[in-house]
C-alpha cells in the first residue's frame, strides 16, 4: 500500500476542511476496524475538540488516487422529517433515524451506510425514505421497514443538483437545482426508479410540495411555479407568481401555498385555487434568511437560518402575524412540525425539539447531538483521522 508524508497528509486534510489545526495531535485512540466506527464521545471513540468551520452542504468529498474513505461519524444537519414516533434527518452524508417517542430523548435506532454526498431533503411515504443527495448523490430509495436497519435499495441519478423531494402515488417529485428543474420518478419499483418526465424551470428548483394533479415549485429567484403533473410525462406549467425573495420551500395545505422566501426575510402566503393565477394574500416579515417552512393546523414554522425559529399565525392568511420565535445556537435550515412539537435541524448543533404547544413560548424539549467542532488531523498506521469543523464529523481515509 502507497505511504504518504505528513505533509501530504496536512494537504489532504487541508483539502478536506479548507483549514488545518495540529495543535495537540498525539497519537489517536485505537479503532480496530475504521468501518465500525460508534458515535460521538462513546467509549471507543475519537473525542471532540473546538473549532470551527463551514458547512458542506452539498457534494462528495472527492480524495486522491488511492485514498478511500472507509469512515464517518456525524455531519451538520440540514434537513428533518418526521412520520409517526421516528425522525428521519440528513446527517451529513447519511439517513439517521431517531426514536422521538419521548422527545426529551430523542435516540438513534439506525443509520444508513455513507450516501455519496450530504442529504438535502428526505420524504418519507409508507416502508421508504427518499433522499436527494445533491449533484454527486441524485435521489436515494432507502428501506426502512426495519428502522434499525435503513438500507438504500434504489437510486437514480437526476441531471443537476437534486435539492427537494415530494412523493405522491407512485411517484417521486424530485426539485433538480439550477441545471435540472423538476424530474418526475416512477419509485413503483422501489429498487429501480425510472424518470418518465421533466420540465425545466426558468430558476434554481429547489423545493417542492405536490396536491392534487399540481405540483408546486419554489424556483428561487423565479419564485412559485406551479405544473399540471395529471399526466407525469409531460408536465407542463400553468401558472407562476414571482415572489420578491429567493423562494426555497414550499408547503401545500388547502388552497393556500406558503412559500419561505429566502433573502426577502419571510413567509408569503399565495392563493392557488385558481392554479393559472396565483395571487399572493398575505406576507410576514419573520427576520433572518426564510430557508424552509411547515404548516401544522393554524401555525406556519419557519426555519430561519441565523434567526433561528419563528413561529406565524396563519390562522388569517391575509394576516398572517408572528407570535413565537426562539433563538438557536447555531443556523437553521429546516424544520417539520406535529403533535405539539417542531423539529429543528439546526445544522451545526443538532436536532433540537421543540414544545410548541404555546406557540407564543416554543421551549426546547429534547436535544440530539452531531459531532463537530473539531478540525484537525492525526495518522496511525495506514489511517488518516481527520475531524472535519463544525458539524463535519470524523472522517477516516485509507491512506
Amino acid at each position: 500500500m502507497k505511504r504518504y508524508s505528513l505533509a501530504t497528509l496536512l494537504i489532504i486534510a487541508g483539502l478536506l476542511l479548507g483549514s488545518i489545526s495540529t495543535t495537540g495531535m498525539g497519537a489517536p485512540e485505537a479503532i480496530s476496524d475504521p468501518t465500525q466506527l460508534t458515535s460521538p464521545d462513546s467509549p471507543g471513540s475519537i473525542p471532540r475538540t473546538a473549532g470551527s468551520g463551514p458547512p458542506r452542504k452539498a457534494g462528495a468529498t472527492q480524495y486522491g488516487e488511492n485514498v478511500e474513505l472507509m469512515g464517518h461519524i456525524g455531519g451538520y444537519i440540514n434537513t428533518v422529517a418526521v412520520q409517526g414516533h421516528y425522525a428521519y434527518i440528513g446527517e451529513g452524508p447519511q439517513l439517521t433515524i431517531l426514536d422521538i417517542s419521548n422527545p426529551a430523548s430523542p435516540t438513534v435506532v439506525g443509520k444508513t451506510a455513507l450516501l455519496p454526498a450530504n442529504v438535502q431533503d428526505i420524504a418519507v411515504a409508507g416502508d421508504y425514505a427518499y433522499v436527494t443527495a445533491g449533484a454527486d448523490g441524485g435521489l436515494r430509495v432507502v428501506d426502512i421497514s426495519n428502522p434499525a436497519n435503513p438500507t438504500e435499495v434504489g437510486h437514480y441519478d437526476t441531471p443537476g443538483s437534486a435539492v427537494g423531494v415530494a412523493v405522491a402515488g407512485h411517484y417521486a417529485y424530485v426539485a433538480d437545482g439550477n441545471d435540472g428543474g423538476l424530474r418526475i420518478v416512477d419509485v413503483s419499483d422501489p429498487t429501480n426508479p425510472v424518470e418518465v418526465g421533466s420540465y425545466d424551470t426558468p430558476g434554481s428548483a429547489r423545493g417542492v410540495a405536490t396536491a392534487g394533479n399540481y405540483a408546486y415549485m419554489a424556483d428561487g429567484s423565479s419564485g412559485l411555479r406551479v405544473l399540471d403533473v395529471g399526466n407525469p410525462t409531460a408536465p407542463t406549467e400553468v401558472g407562476s407568481y414571482d415572489t420578491p425573495g429567493d423562494a426555497r420551500s414550499v408547503a401545500m395545505v388547502g388552497n393556500y401555498a406558503y412559500i419561505a422566501d429566502g433573502d426577502s426575510g419571510g413567509l408569503r402566503i399565495v392563493d392557488v385555487s385558481n392554479p393559472t393565477s396565483p395571487t399572493e394574500v398575505g406576507f410576514c416579515y419573520t427576520m433572518g434568511y426564510a430557508f424552509s417552512v411547515a404548516v401544522a393546523g393554524n401555525y406556519a414554522y419557519m426555519a430561519n437560518y441565523r434567526a433561528g425559529l419563528q413561529v406565524v399565525d396563519v390562522s388569517d392568511p391575509a394576516n398572517p402575524t408572528g407570535v413565537g420565535s426562539y433563538g438557536t445556537p447555531g443556523d437553521v435550515w429546516d424544520v417539520a412540525a406535529g403533535g405539539g412539537y417542531a423539529y429543528v435541524a439546526d445544522a451545526y448543533y443538532g436536532l433540537w425539539v421543540m414544545d410548541v404547544s404555546d406557540p407564543t413560548a416554543p421551549a426546547e424539549a429534547g436535544f440530539y447531538d452531531t459531532p463537530g467542532n473539531a478540525v484537525s488531523v492525526a495518522v496511525a498506521g495506514s489511517y488518516a483521522y481527520v475531524t472535519a469543523g463544525r458539524g463535519g464529523g470524523l472522517r477516516v481515509v485509507d491512506v
